[in-house]
């Protein structure tokens, strides 16, 4: 997240005149919240399956729970966001060894439902009021979301709130530059009086009992002033502290003189109990090692090898939703022990996996298929990251082609007698072509024809000397800001699209121009550029991939939970795929960049639940 939030930050101090295409495409400023909320609200992402409870009294059964599973992290913060990767294969070179051997744990534990708030879209915009926002306006698509089914982002100049509805969830953000200090500094006292004054003002100060906490806050060393974090924790609430940023609480970051900065709220309160059977800590600790569950240390990054050896485990509680997102407290195995990547200093490490049974039965998802299966080739060559450098030597091809004479300057950059600009873009390895000013940005009487500006386009992107890949499908996005549109071309590469889960789903190898109100070009940007390499892999047949789906050998993302389940787990009454496609996938979908990419069958459709329908999508391993 960090290496894609300062990529995005990169982009946009480099996008002067044109919007970068990033910004154009989300239509939204990229925002350190952007993904690090979904993980501090959403703590839990994946089906765990259907439990097998044992409820002597008879109480209705919550359905399938979701965990987050397949997240590795550098650790959390005070105010409890942390680095989420969710793919399978995150740990998939490490090596778990145990100090000792491990006691078999409970047979049987308690799920707790928790009791939380609801609120209305007014209800939001009045606590946005509350808390100082004066004009608060709605925010479209915000984290990924339809605004006002469950999730509302308000803003106000420099303030944001995010809220989800059907929570009670919310998290508060200052993004712009600061207010002047105050004339003193807050005592350590102070700083929880204001924390408190200022959650009663906004109205949402809890009424049950909660414990309070306060220090200084992660993160902020350099501010040069000290940062405060306080925690309000319900009482009552078996959670395990071991892994912070999970548990119901609400964090307030303030300044030293008691302005708020930032606030998270998830507060929840225990609820109906049922009994339910657990599997055991080896059980636990063989689906840790296969990708499943939560693992944070100080020293582990992305893509790693090393040795975690668990000295410890016990048993503990985390959030979990149900898919109409009713929260619980699940009991989870609670590894800690230490973590010695390769060549690397030993530290310690904390994990956790689900300690529910789950059933495993075929076909859990249900799966049905409602279209034709493609055609597909039988083997195909793989595609990986493409050097800047390579980008950087077609620059004078390109500047040639553009009617830009000369040489670059000592940036790099190619620039023309009238405006004209091209540079390489180091944070998408790509390129930047800037037209020459200044631009016209009246409207005309009569607008250009999408016809006419997808044609221009093509002529245009086709007639380019060097380009790395093979124009796709053009689409033409709607202007969501001003009056300029794009046409963007997905890059293809044997015929083979790439395609990306996260948000933006357009994010993918591209070219695309950009057009003024009277269809003048304002720029064209070649973007995450890739290149085929010598390894040639042989491809399973959609037959084969099919039968692969039903027998559960799947990673399934459903809409609006955040990351992916594995097929044993992906429980649904039914799953109607209605598209079926071959495309590259990035090895690691949160990361902007990604050196390594892998086959897979997309498998995407609509699945019915016990009270909601979502979209799907479900990936298999297209490789022999």
């Amino acid at each position: 997240f960090k290496d894609r939030l300062r990529d995005r930050l990169v982009s946009l101090c480099h996008s002067r005149h044109a919007p970068s295409l990033g910004q154009r495409l989300a239509g939204r400023i990229p925002s350190p919240l952007r993904l690090a909320a979904i993980a501090a609200v959403f703590l839990v992402a994946l089906a765990a399956g259907w439990l097998a409870f044992f409820s002597p009294d008879g109480k209705e059964e919550p359905g399938p729970l979701f965990f987050l599973r397949a997240e590795a992290g550098t650790g959390t913060d005070t105010v409890g966001f942390r680095l989420t990767l969710d793919q399978f294969n995150v740990l998939s070179q490490l090596r778990f060894e145990t100090g000792r051997d491990l006691p078999k744990g409970p047979q049987f534990g308690v799920l707790i439902k928790l009791a939380h708030g609801e609120f209305t879209v007014e209800e939001a915009i009045g606590l946005a009021r509350r808390l100082g926002m004066k004009n608060p306006q709605m925010v479209k698509d915000p984290l990924g979301g339809p605004t006002g089914q469950n999730d509302v982002h308000l803003c106000d100049e420099d303030r944001h709130l995010w809220v989800w509805l059907r929570q009670g969830s919310w998290i508060y953000c200052r993004m712009g530059q600061a207010p002047p200090l105050g004339n003193r500094e807050y005592s350590q006292e102070e700083i929880k009086e204001a924390a408190l004054a200022w959650l009663k003002a906004g109205g949402v100060l809890p009424r049950e009992a909660y414990e309070l906490t306060s220090g200084k806050a992660q993160g902020y060393e350099g501010a040069g002033k000290p940062v405060y974090a306080v925690i309000l924790r319900p009482k009552n609430i078996p959670v395990h502290s071991g892994i912070p940023g999970a548990e119901p609480a609400i964090r307030i970051v303030l300044r030293c003189d008691g302005v708020v900065m930032s606030a998270t709220a998830t507060w929840y309160t225990p609820g109906e109990s049922y009994n339910t059977g657990l599997q055991s800590y080896n059980e636990a600790l063989e689906a840790l090692k296969h990708g499943e569950g939560v693992f944070e240390a100080r020293n582990f990054r992305l893509g790693g090898s090393g040795t975690a050896v668990v000295n410890n485990v016990v048993q503990g509680y985390r959030l979990a939703y149900t898919l109409d997102l009713e929260p619980y407290l699940a009991p989870v195995a609670v590894f800690t022990g230490s973590y010695t990547p390769e060549g690397g200093a030993a530290d310690d490490f904390s994990a956790y996996v689900s300690l529910l049974k789950t059933k495993d039965r075929p076909n859990a998802g249900n799966f049905q298929l409602d279209t034709g299966l493609p055609q597909t080739p039988a083997s195909v060559k793989m595609v990986r990251e493409r050097p800047l450098s390579e980008t950087k030597a077609e620059l004078r091809a390109l500047a040639a082609h553009f009617g830009i004479a000369g040489e670059p300057d000592e940036s790099g950059a190619y620039r023309g007698a009238n405006g004209q600009e091209l540079v390489s873009t180091s944070w998408d390895g790509g390129w930047l072509y800037r037209a020459p000013q200044p631009w016209d940005l009246q409207p005309p009487d009569q607008p250009p024809a999408p016809e006419q500006l997808l044609e221009k386009a093509r002529l245009l992107v086709t007639g380019l000397p060097v380009l790395p890949g093979e124009p796709g499908e053009a689409e033409l996005l709607a202007a969501t800001r001003g009056s300029d549109q794009w046409v963007v071309f997905p890059l293809l590469y044997s015929g083979l699209p790439t395609y990306r889960l996260l948000e933006p789903a357009r994010d993918v190898p591209r070219i695309a121009v950009q057009f003024g109100p009277k269809g003048d070009v304002w720029s064209v940007n070649c973007g995450l550029p890739l290149e085929q390499t010598a390894e040639t892999v042989r491809i399973i047949t959609p037959d084969q991939a099919w039968a692969k789906l039903c027998a559960n050998q799947s990673q399934v993302y459903v809409e609006g939970i955040y990351g992916p389940v594995p097929g044993k787990s992906f429980t649904a009454a039914s799953a109607r795929v209605s598209e079926v496609r071959l495309a590259y996938v990035p090895r690691y979908p949160q990361s902007a960049r990604n050196e390594f990419y892998d086959l897979k069958y997309i498998f995407s459709g609509e699945a019915r639940f016990e009270n909601r329908k979502a979209s799907f999508t479900a990936l298999v391993d297209a490789g022999e």
